[in-house]
């Protein structure tokens, strides 16, 4: 049987199908799209559907069709969460492709993300998982494989981008500008006394981490299994950032390892991740690959 996970996100669009092999799941594809759906929240966050939208969906729903998938969940986070069309997205989303568009809280999205990114890693153990997405960044602590505590912050790297409206060069000034927002965002957020104890690894999940893993690898092809688990540290993290601030975007697409689609984020993603290692004292941190999508395997089907 063919079972497949779809996440719509704020920046990204992706599908993970997988097929049981007598008592356990193999994945057989798995697949994304940048989208910035983000981008097209307007001021009254009437959330406008493009073409990128409808071709991507279109795409992923053949793919469906094309693996004969039988089984499928598809989950959609904080833009879905923050548009007020969201009621006439949903029933136009069953009317068009018919699928049910489950749009989860944030408390759902936490849970899926750090099932997800601590898949690949030791059991037993204590994690901080942190989800930088397009509209949210999820901070989850997993102590013993169990959801002990999280907190969904209203920070992504497209909302960052609609703020400071730039996506070139980065003066030295307005990197340290976009920097506070991000400290005085943190300091700001009651973060729970849980997480100041910081005697726990902390997991990097999403576009970002895994590009500039990419990147310090130099990856020409991207190798999911030789992202997740890969280490980084604040000093090589510091180096990208300072690479990639002072070129344009489109300079930024001839750097081995950086995805189409990221070039116009990427910086902003950087700057988030960094804010949250040193506001809980850490000089590195470990990257995962995986996230929501292996998340709503662990949770909604029978594996």
């Amino acid at each position: 049987m063919k079972i497949a996970a779809v996440d719509l996100g704020t920046n990204a669009f992706r599908v993970l199908i997988q097929e049981k092999d007598q008592k356990s799941y193999f994945n057989i594809l798995k697949y994304r799209e940048i989208v910035g759906l983000g981008k097209h929240l307007n001021s009254d966050n009437e959330l406008r559907l493009t073409k990128k939208y409808y071709s991507t969906l279109n795409k992923i729903f053949l793919l469906l069709k094309k693996y004969n998938v039988e089984k499928v969940k598809i989950v959609g986070t904080s833009v879905f969460r923050d548009a007020t069309n969201k009621k006439q997205i949903k029933s136009e989303f069953f009317s068009k492709w018919k699928y049910k568009l489950n749009i989860i809280s944030p408390k759902v999205e936490a849970e899926l993300t750090a099932k997800g990114a601590i898949s690949k890693f030791k059991k037993n153990d204590k994690y901080l998982v942190v989800d930088i997405g397009g509209g949210s960044t999820e901070l989850v602590l997993v102590i013993d494989d169990n959801v002990s505590s999280y907190i969904s912050l209203n920070i992504g790297v497209v909302k960052m981008l609609k703020k400071f409206k730039n996506y070139n060069e980065y003066p030295i000034n307005e990197l340290t500008k976009i920097s506070e927002y991000v400290d005085n965002f943190l300091i700001s957020n009651k973060i729970n006394k849980q997480f100041l104890n910081n005697d726990f690894h902390i997991i990097m999940n999403a576009g970002t981490p895994t590009t500039l893993a990419a990147i310090d690898l130099k990856m020409e092809q991207y190798d999911e299994k030789k992202i997740s688990g890969h280490k980084m540290s604040l000093a090589k993290t510091y180096k990208i950032l300072n690479l990639l601030s002072k070129i344009s975007w489109r300079e930024r697409l001839n750097i081995v390892g950086l995805e189409k689609g990221r070039e116009k984020v990427i910086v902003f993603g950087i700057i988030i991740l960094i804010k949250i290692v040193e506001f809980f004292n850490k000089k590195n941190y470990l990257v995962s690959d995986s996230g929501v999508l292996e998340g709503i395997f662990e949770k909604y089907f029978e594996i």
